[in-house]
């Protein structure tokens, strides 16, 4: 035998000596597995991630749960991460100041949930490689599978698309490649429709729909509208390609339709006032337009009449019930909330009064408008601005006009 030869055989015996200490004294991270997969028909559960391959910057994964049981699914918050090693599954350990919530989550026959599942709980960064999300569902477990990896999903682009920002102004640069357009009569990439309608009817899956036409004056302009959550969408057009183009936003609370075409608005139903925003500025095929018509209408009543977010996102205020709430939003991601209700007193028969529209005028200032002869013909509105913040009134003012605005501020008719 030659001493090559030797060497071979030597080194062939030390790895397969170091995969044999792996396992037995390691073995106790490797958890046995009999979950099921994430496919979900009739009478299952079904457990996936959004995306199949994330990049190593993404802070965290989104986990879909999906019940067709015919009964109301049962979990909590707990769950868990795994990764291949050497073939088998092994459990990646947590920081030891991680904890979960104890409340118990309750999905209905037909519904979605999603959750975030932040991986800077564990220690070290996960890097590449294959990773399964453990989840306890009704006293089963189920698992996710996915990877880490090459991907256009990244912590800058968590949907796929770069930021509106980031694209070059030429036309020839644009990349249209995802999304939705209208191509010589046909609709172009219509499962980006599909998923982010699906996404709006689930509860917590974000989604970013992009669609491109051409404007008034032939150039391109890109729009985005990004589900940030069960009552969040954030709209954005970039007109940059014309004369004085820029890129503007705003905040929405719903998704609406007149039966045909889909809009953006801050009600909760359609009202064809001029208050929605039109979804994709092109008409849509008529199955497709009833499709995703039949997909809005059926994704469940929403008891919140009006929520008009600020312009900046971190204020909102809500209508339900003839009453009034409003949440504070900060950066660190936490949140405050509370009732408010205009000056009783101001008013000859408050025990009659209907609250019919809020504006946020700016920063945390509200205009509250209130409709004092509820069931009149002659209608008469009483405006009151409060600081929400301080719960302090600024100014009020009767009116038997509805407010308007002009250059940007309300205007309220004498």
């Amino acid at each position: 035998m030659t001493k090559k030869l030797r060497m071979i055989l030597i080194a062939a015996g030390i790895l397969v000596l170091l995969a044999v200490l792996f396992l037995l004294f390691f073995r106790p991270l490797v958890i046995p597995w009999n979950g099921l997969d994430g496919d979900c028909g009739p009478g299952e559960i079904g457990v996936y991630v959004q995306f199949p391959v994330y990049d190593k910057s993404c802070e965290y994964v989104t986990l879909v749960i999906e019940n067709n049981t015919g009964e109301t699914a049962e979990f909590g918050s707990q769950w868990s991460l795994e990764k291949k090693v050497l073939g088998q599954w092994s459990a990646v350990p947590f920081r030891n100041n991680v904890g979960f919530t104890s409340e118990l989550r309750m999905l209905a026959d037909g519904g979605t949930w999603a959750e975030r599942c932040h991986l800077s709980l564990f220690v070290g960064s996960v890097s590449e490689g294959e990773y399964r999300i453990v989840k306890k569902i009704g006293g089963d477990s189920y698992f996710a599978e996915f990877e880490i990896g090459t991907s256009v999903i990244t912590a800058e682009t968590p949907y796929g698309h770069e930021k509106l920002e980031n694209l070059s102004l030429n036309p020839d640069e644009i990349p249209v490649g995802n999304a939705v357009m209208m191509e010589n009569g046909q609709l172009k990439n219509a499962d980006e429709l599909e998923k982010f309608l699906a996404a709006w009817s689930s509860h917590g899956l974000g989604y970013q729909m992009r669609s491109a036409y051409r404007g008034d004056e032939g150039q391109v302009v890109l729009e985005d509208v990004t589900i940030l959550d069960d009552d969040k969408i954030l709209w954005q057009a970039d007109t940059r390609r014309a004369p004085n183009g820029r890129i503007t936003q705003k905040y929405y609370s719903n998704i609406v339709t007149d039966g045909e075409r889909l809009y953006l608005s801050d009600w909760n139903e359609y009202r064809g006032d001029g208050s929605e925003r039109i979804l994709l500025n092109f008409t849509l095929p008529e199955d497709i337009a009833a499709k995703a018509a039949e997909t809005i209408q059926n994704a469940g009543d929403r008891e919140i009449m009006l929520r008009r977010w600020s312009k900046d996102g971190m204020h909102n205020a809500i209508i339900v019930r003839n009453e009034i709430g409003v949440t504070h939003h900060y950066e660190d991601g936490g949140e405050s909330g509370k009732m408010i209700s205009v000056t009783t007193e101001n008013l000859e028969n408050p025990e009659q009064m209907e609250y019919v529209d809020l504006q946020w005028t700016d920063d945390a200032n509200l205009m509250v408008m209130v409709l004092t002869n509820p069931g009149e013909a002659s209608p008469w509105y009483y405006y009151e601005f409060i600081n929400t913040e301080f719960d302090e009134t600024l100014s009020y003012t009767t009116s038997a006009y509805e407010y308007r605005w002009v250059n940007d501020h309300i205007e309220i008719p004498e």
